[in-house]
């Protein structure tokens, strides 16, 4: 339908000897679906399986297929080569993000400025994922995050003459 979806895929499924290049088929035969695809992936096989991730940017991304690592964080210092992967975005899991709001924000801070200057330097856009209030936003948005999720991010309503138009006859 044209619409932008996202999956996440799990280490086991891409693990499968078969999995891969059943998907490169499918996304091959529907190539509007694969241009507005995202496809997240655990950090965990970005450290453990790295050749993984970086065989999907191979078949994937030529098709316009959008890969990212998901609840990120914990372990991003420990990927190889990151910015080799074939990535385009990181999302950093919520519970860092979380830690704004606890006993120790400006430590906090400091993490996750080095965690967003990793990635920036590897080439790749960070995302803050489950950002709750608007003072988190707003420090989501000094420490240089490129884009948020979460309850404190709401969609934009349609301007009056568009959301007139979309409605029921």
């Amino acid at each position: 339908d044209g619409r932008e979806r996202c999956t996440n895929v799990s280490v086991r499924s891409m693990a499968s000897s078969d999995f891969m290049a059943r998907v490169t088929r499918e996304l091959e035969s529907l190539p509007i679906g694969a241009r507005g695809l995202w496809v997240d992936l655990p950090e965990a096989m970005a450290v453990q399986h790295h050749t993984l991730v970086q065989e999907a940017a191979r078949r994937w991304r030529p098709l316009g297929v959008r890969l990212a690592l998901e609840h990120s964080g914990e372990r991003l210092a420990q990927v190889e080569n990151l910015p080799y992967l074939g990535l385009d975005t990181v999302r950093l899991d919520g519970a860092l993000v979380a830690g704004l709001r606890g006993p120790e924000p400006a430590q906090v801070r400091a993490h996750l400025q080095g965690l967003v200057r990793l990635v920036h330097e590897a080439g790749l856009k960070v995302s803050a994922e489950a950002v709750a209030g608007s003072a988190e936003l707003a420090a989501v948005w000094a420490l240089g995050f490129d884009a948020a999720t979460g309850p404190a991010v709401r969609p934009r309503k349609p301007p009056p003459e568009r959301a007139q138009s979309m409605s029921p006859q």
